[in-house]
C-alpha cells in the first residue's frame, strides 16, 4: 500500500469488515433472538439481541431517512450503556461511520 492507495485499500478493509460484522450479528439474532446481547454493569438492565437489532434499525433507516448514509461520519453524544451500542450498530447499519465525543471534552470542542 503506497501513495493514494493506502487510504482506498484501508476504506476496502473497514467496509469488508463491518459487512462482516453486520453478517456476525444478523446470525447471532436469528440463532439465539431472546439472548442476552447486552447486560449493564449492575445487571438490571438487560438487551436481547432481538431488541437490539430492532433499536439499532430503526436508528439506521432514521439516518437513511435523512440523507446520512455511506461516506458520511454522525457524531454520538450520549453516556456509555445500550444506547451507545444501539447508536453505533444503526449507523454501520445505515453505511456510515461514527465519532464519539463525551461531556468532559467541553462544550466549545463538542460544537467544533
Amino acid at each position: 500500500m503506497h501513495g493514494r492507495n493506502m487510504p482506498e485499500q484501508l476504506i476496502k478493509e473497514a467496509k469488508e469488515q463491518m459487512t462482516a460484522f453486520l453478517r456476525i450479528f444478523h446470525d447471532i439474532t436469528l440463532k439465539n433472538p431472546d439472548a442476552a446481547a447486552i447486560v449493564d454493569m449492575e445487571g438490571r438492565r438487560t438487551t436481547s439481541y432481538k431488541e437490539l437489532d430492532a433499536i439499532s434499525g430503526r436508528i439506521a433507516s432514521y439516518l437513511l431517512k435523512l440523507g446520512i448514509a455511506k461516506e458520511n461520519a454522525v457524531v454520538i453524544n450520549c453516556g456509555r450503556g445500550m444506547e451507545l451500542i444501539a447508536a453505533r450498530l444503526g449507523i454501520i447499519k445505515a453505511g456510515a461511520a461514527w465519532v464519539c465525543v463525551e461531556d468532559m471534552l467541553g462544550k466549545e470542542r463538542i460544537e467544533y
